[in-house]
């Protein structure tokens, strides 16, 4: 186990404490945000074309607790990853909802900012963003779904 000095570390102390099935998440959230940050190098469509997935002709009932949940540990596990952002982790959070059958799509929009153009990506089910805030995504223009 990591030590600082003499002690068991914060961030170990705090990983420890999570109950098991956020501790799974974490590790599926990284392996996904690592895989999606390599297949994001040969462009948006082809990698949502290679993780995609069928949804299940009789999709099981979503569960939107266990998937917000996911798309915490992805929000955490990307925060501690160089070159991870929304479209990033939109794209695993999709391949982790087809893997269980489920339609999620993913959406990109835009709108202008401060600084220009903002764009954001996220992901919904049944119309209802699964990693975001309905009051956010509602202000962007839809440019892409898949």
């Amino acid at each position: 186990m990591t030590r600082h000095c003499g002690t068991i570390h914060p961030v170990i102390r705090r990983y420890l404490q999570l109950p098991k099935a956020e501790r799974r998440d974490l590790y599926s959230a990284a392996w996904r945000l690592l895989v999606v940050r390599i297949l994001l190098l040969f462009g948006i469509q082809r990698s949502l074309d290679w993780l995609g997935g069928t949804a299940a002709a009789n999709p099981p009932t979503p569960g939107h607790t266990i998937w917000q949940r996911r798309a915490k540990a992805l929000r955490r596990v990307g925060a501690r990853l160089p070159g991870v952002a929304c479209l990033a982790r939109a794209v695993a959070l999709r391949w982790w909802m087809r893997a269980h059958g489920l339609d999620a799509r993913i959406l990109i929009g835009v709108r202008p900012g401060e600084d220009g153009v903002a764009s954001h990506a996220w992901v919904e089910l049944d119309g209802h963003p699964v990693d975001d805030h309905p009051d956010h995504v509602r202000g962007f223009q839809l440019i892409f779904s898949a």
